[in-house]
């Protein structure tokens, strides 16, 4: 790739095509050129090792001012720095995009921009509180940009400061409040936010996350709060068989194509999503699939090599779940004979919802899609819907989020009372009043009324998971320093204070102790130090396979930890739409039509939900059928979603002041900023809601 690079700054041909996309000049063909160009570079980056990564970015800065040469205008070489970082955090090398910013810094025109994107990365891969206070520093920095070129940068920082800021706690709410005050925005009419989500929302409950005043502890609203949630909201654990999970995890892990050949990006890629008929309609076109597929397919996967066929016969014949590597070969080599294995999984979804959302019988087709994020981002609330700003609003019957990593990564699900129409059928004006959280769990499924406006709360603070990482790691070196021996002259088990030698130990109490878990008295037995070490190494362990079944091993992520969720949505009538090729989009069919059974343009993630169709999926349903899902999942009751944004000081004074009869300003009249928190208040006072872009989210 550096000596690819090295070329390119001789061929004016290939950076003008750069400038075409990067100005939005030149011809369409062009543009396309050079957007193909960037993510060949993007992706050359990535399969490179440090010190070839080291040499790339060394050659950037020269390709960005000889851009700036080749298209005779000054800051052409920035954007394409800028474009560079946006597509090197699809393939999450935060390394190599903190040194493209970097770089950028020495740029006057560029430089508060750089900071925010520094700062917004910054947070994606906090590991530890100082990440944080870092963090924050360069948002302080980019929220102090002037003049219009920055005002945009300015903005953001602003918003992702006072976000910042609220899920600080309690200690840190003035200065929040302050901070939203001043925070402008100009698709609201009065310029300003006048509600912002409230503290127990930003500010949730985890109890993973240090203590949070606005719960006590966890709670189960099915048994605890009003009735009436369980029309609305269903959560459940360990929802999937093992196999079936894992298959699952492997096709949305972090490392899978899907992501990359979908160019999923946290902050800029459009939202996409497949659907899938369900009944007799969906397996007739999946029939034609599968004849397609006979000769086109077996050429592309090739044939599976007898160590392949041995592991693949090994694997049959257990009954957990494969590994990811066995799964993604298993989706491989099963493809010549293929069928999908997402019917199993809506069938499975249906006949467990059915007793809490009996129309979900009635449903037509399944569309899904899928979220790859770090622990501070999160999704602004929203309806599911169809057709909306065209026409009819459609919104499905059931929408369901399946969480694929374990817990400890990413905030939570928040649902609201806030339906999308009455009971009369018209568009309800109000703001939601209450809502229930569920937070990400491995297997874990939330469910709710399709109707419902929802979101997803971002992670506050350092995602748990690595405290607990750290934790666990701990007690396993502690562990194999005991099995070492220790000190000198120590033997491989110490004997603790007041144990006995095992000379004078009955080996019954013994069998009896283990087999039983008490002691010879029938009271229940104490366990020991080790033992308790053993269960932590063992929670140790098991966390660290669920993070390598979605790609997210030490030794493989290259990134933040994500928490990675597959969304199904049940409805009663949905348009299709016809796969494009490059352009995702939303409701496109799948599986693919006839004429498409092959992937277009090279494209390997529809293989990875490919599965034999003569005893792979047979075997995938039975397991359905016998498994028998957990606990209900825990859900966290939110009252208020919302609260009002207190008036500023001098504001409050200044009514004070009228109120008394005090004097206004020298001209008659109160100073601009004052009088508009005074109209702000009236209209609180008179019952009005605000215009839903006055309340501050935060993302």
């Amino acid at each position: 790739m550096a000596m690819f690079l090295k070329n390119l700054l001789k061929r004016p041909s290939a950076l003008r095509e750069l400038g075409d996309f990067l100005t939005g000049d030149g011809s369409n063909e062009s543009a396309l050129r050079g957007q193909t160009l960037i993510g060949r570079i993007a992706a050359g980056v990535i399969q490179e090792d440090d010190e070839g990564s080291g040499t790339i970015l060394r050659l950037l800065p020269q390709i960005a001012q000889a851009l700036d040469l080749s298209v005779g205008e000054k800051g052409v070489g920035a954007l394409f720095l800028f474009e560079m970082g946006g597509h090197l955090e699809m393939t999450y090398n935060f390394r190599c995009v903190e040194g493209v910013y970097t770089h950028l810094l020495s740029d006057r025109t560029s430089a508060f921009r750089a900071l925010y994107h520094l700062g917004r990365c910054q947070l994606m891969t906090a590991e530890s509180e100082t990440d944080l206070k870092v963090a924050e520093s360069l948002l302080w920095l980019a929220k102090s940009a002037h003049g219009d070129r920055n005002q945009e940068t300015a903005s953001l920082a602003h918003s992702r400061l006072a976000l910042l800021l609220c899920q600080a706690g309690a200690v840190r709410q003035r200065e929040a409040e302050e901070e939203l005050r001043q925070l402008r925005t100009p698709k609201s009419p009065s310029g300003r936010f006048t509600r912002r989500l409230a503290q127990c929302v930003l500010h949730y409950f985890d109890p993973l996350l240090p203590p949070s005043p606005h719960f006590p502890g966890p709670i189960t609203p099915l048994d605890n709060h009003s009735g009436d949630v369980s029309r609305l909201l269903f959560s459940v654990d360990n929802v999937l068989p093992p196999r079936l999970l894992s298959r699952l995890q492997a096709a949305f892990g972090v490392g899978s194509p899907f992501w990359r050949e979908h160019r999923y990006d946290v902050e800029r890629s459009s939202y996409f999503s497949y659907l899938h008929v369900l009944g007799k309609e969906g397996d007739t076109a999946w029939e034609g699939v599968k004849k397609k597929q006979k000769g086109g397919h077996r050429q592309a996967v090739g044939k599976p090599s007898d160590k392949k066929k041995r592991r693949l016969e090994e694997g049959e014949k257990e009954e957990t779940g494969d590994s990811p590597s066995d799964a993604s070969e298993a989706f491989s080599s099963s493809a010549p004979q293929g069928s999908c294995v997402l019917p199993v999984l809506f069938e499975h979804l249906q006949t467990l919802l059915e007793p809490v959302f009996p129309r979900v019988r009635e449903a037509k087709s399944a569309e899904w899609w899928g979220h790859c994020r770090p622990h501070q981002s999160g999704h602004q609330f929203h309806f599911d819907s169809e057709n909306e700003g065209k026409g009819e609003v459609l919104n499905p019957i059931v929408s369901t989020v399946l969480y694929l990593t374990p817990e400890g990564i990413g905030g939570p699900t928040l649902v609201t009372d806030l339906p999308f129409r009455d009971e009369q059928g018209g568009r309800v004006e109000r703001l939601a009043e209450r809502g229930w959280m569920t937070l990400p769990r491995e297997n874990r499924l939330t469910a709710f009324r399709g109707d419902l406006l929802h979101g997803v709360i971002p992670g506050r603070g350092v995602a748990p998971l690595y405290r607990v990482l750290r934790d666990l790691q701990t007690c396993d070196l502690l562990d194999e320093k005991d099995n070492k021996g220790g000190k000198e002259g120590e033997g491989k088990k110490r004997k603790r204070p007041g144990e006995s030698s095992p000379a004078s130990s009955s080996s019954e109490e013994e069998e009896q102790e283990e087999t039983t878990g008490k002691d010879i008295n029938g009271g229940k037995r104490k366990r020991t130090f080790p033992e308790k070490q053993k269960e932590k190494i063992l929670k140790l362990k098991s966390i660290e396979d669920a993070l390598q079944r979605t790609g997210q091993t030490n030794s493989t992520a290259k990134g933040p930890l994500r928490r990675v969720t597959l969304m199904v949505a049940f409805w009663a009538h949905v348009p299709r739409r016809p796969y494009q090729e490059g352009m995702p989009g939303s409701a496109q069919s799948f599986p693919f039509p006839v004429d498409a059974a092959t992937p277009r343009g090279n494209h390997k993630w529809p293989l990875l939900f490919y599965a034999d169709a003569s005893k792979e999926i047979p075997r995938l349903a039975e397991e359905c059928a016998r498994h028998s899902p957990g606990s209900p999942g825990q859900v966290f009751p939110v009252s208020p979603v919302w609260e009002a944004l207190a008036p500023s000081p001098s504001a409050s004074s200044m009514t004070t002041s009228k109120a008394a009869g005090g004097q206004k300003g020298q001209d008659g009249s109160h100073p601009p900023g004052d009088l508009e928190e005074v109209k702000r208040g009236k209209k609180q006072k008179a019952g009005q809601l605000p215009h839903y872009n006055e309340c501050f989210q935060g993302f």
